[in-house]
């Protein structure tokens, strides 16, 4: 360990920082090589005195609630059958509080954060550059097929790319001499969103643009005036498609209501979402367990003696009652109360002039995450978890931040 300490000293202070720049890039665009830089950054933490950082990490609110509620799900084992799956719940919680803790600890100024934010920015571009590039049929299997993606699920890349496009826009007002890059990117990002036909997403960016409109209105009106923008480009590109797949969600709702059977997403989740208020109505206060959400819907499945379709979802596609399902009345409770500190911390950092445009990039991720936990289950994919506690750790830490915006 020794040896290890002095070698890491050798490398210089900066080795954490520089991983999670090279970690904000890669993340995007490849789990593996991501998560070897992500342990790069935690062993470089070897350097540093470990009480010193624990004492750190524990008088910080934001880890604290997030370690609580990964305190919940590894609870929720003492009473789940199937703890593989439960582990795995586990390892999600524990990955939003520790990409969050390595920002936290490893970031102590305002321009490393932007870095590591423009880092993923560029990452993220970069993914959404690959997928149009499909979509052209520069490359791939041909020209104009939707959803248009690229690495993953085409609702993984659109919740990616909506996340890319906050960032890049407020990061434009922190960065003059980059802004037109950003908002070249930021577009790339717009266009990338409408292009995944994901509707939770879809959904989820049309909230926080209403929302940006009212935050921003006679604070920052080039800003405002490019929400503006945006919301009339998307109207204008994506008028057929937007309401080509919202048409078809209507018909998929109403055939569910007459009880048709339809392979459709919406269908699909409209039955997960009836087995799962079952089941939280079987187990009300602590749930079912961590794990056990897919052993829940076998059994109600077979005593509702309908719905044995969804039984090969892992998740209900909504982090609220999948939180139900876990830990009942308790794990949503945990949830919202999460949910609700990050805004509060993102609100203090808004109203400041010297970081607004930090607490406006937290809430504009947490507000997505809370929006489109409705229809997905946000919370238990890895790149989104890592995202999130990524954007978290870079803008929701004002301690040292002194420049003002622009």
């Amino acid at each position: 360990m020794r040896r290890l300490k002095r070698s890491l000293q050798v490398v210089g202070p900066d080795l954490g920082k520089r991983a999670l720049i090279l970690y904000a890039f890669t993340l995007p665009l490849g789990k593996t090589l991501s998560a070897v830089i992500a342990l790069v950054a935690a062993a470089a933490l070897l350097r540093e005195d470990l009480k010193s950082f624990l004492r750190r990490a524990f008088n910080d609110e934001i880890f604290r609630v997030l370690a609580l509620l990964l305190f919940l799900y590894i609870l929720g084992l003492l009473w789940s059958h199937d703890l593989i799956s439960g582990l795995k719940m586990c390892k999600k919680a524990a990955l939003l509080s520790g990409v969050y803790l390595l920002c936290f600890l490893h970031l102590r100024d305002s321009s490393s954060r932007e870095r590591v934010l423009l880092a993923f920015v560029g990452g993220v571009t970069v993914l959404d550059l690959i997928a149009l590039m499909k979509f052209l049929g520069v490359f791939g299997e041909g020209a104009f097929q939707l959803p248009c993606k690229a690495l993953m699920n085409h609702i993984w890349f659109g919740n990616l790319s909506a996340l890319s496009f906050y960032l890049a826009l407020l990061l434009a007002m922190r960065r003059p001499l980059l802004r037109a890059l950003l908002w070249g990117g930021g577009l790339i990002a717009l266009v990338a969103v409408l292009l995944s036909t994901s509707r939770g997403v879809w959904l989820a960016l049309l909230i926080v643009l209403i929302l940006w409109s009212l935050l921003f209105r006679g604070r920052q009106r080039t800003l405002a005036i490019v929400v503006l923008s945006c919301l009339a480009m998307g109207g204008l590109l994506g008028h057929s498609l937007i309401g080509k797949r919202v048409e078809q969600a209507r018909n998929e709702v109403r055939a569910f209501m007459r009880g048709e059977r339809l392979a459709s997403s919406v269908g699909d989740r409209l039955a997960m979402w009836y087995t799962s208020w079952q089941i939280f109505l079987d187990h009300p206060f602590i749930g079912a367990g961590t794990g056990d959400y897919e052993e829940e819907v076998f059994r109600k499945t077979e005593e509702l003696g309908s719905f044995r379709y969804i039984r090969h979802y892992n998740q209900p596609h909504n982090i609220y009652l999948h939180a139900l399902v876990m830990h009942g009345l308790v794990g949503l409770g945990v949830l919202l109360g999460v949910f609700a500190l990050l805004l509060k911390r993102a609100w203090v950092g808004f109203r400041s002039p010297e970081t607004w445009s930090f607490g406006a990039m937290g809430i504009s991720a947490i507000v997505h995450t809370m929006v489109a936990g409705f229809t997905e289950g946000v919370l238990r994919i890895h790149v989104l978890v890592s995202a999130l506690g990524l954007i978290l750790g870079c803008c929701l830490v004002y301690n040292e931040t002194k420049r003002k915006d622009v």
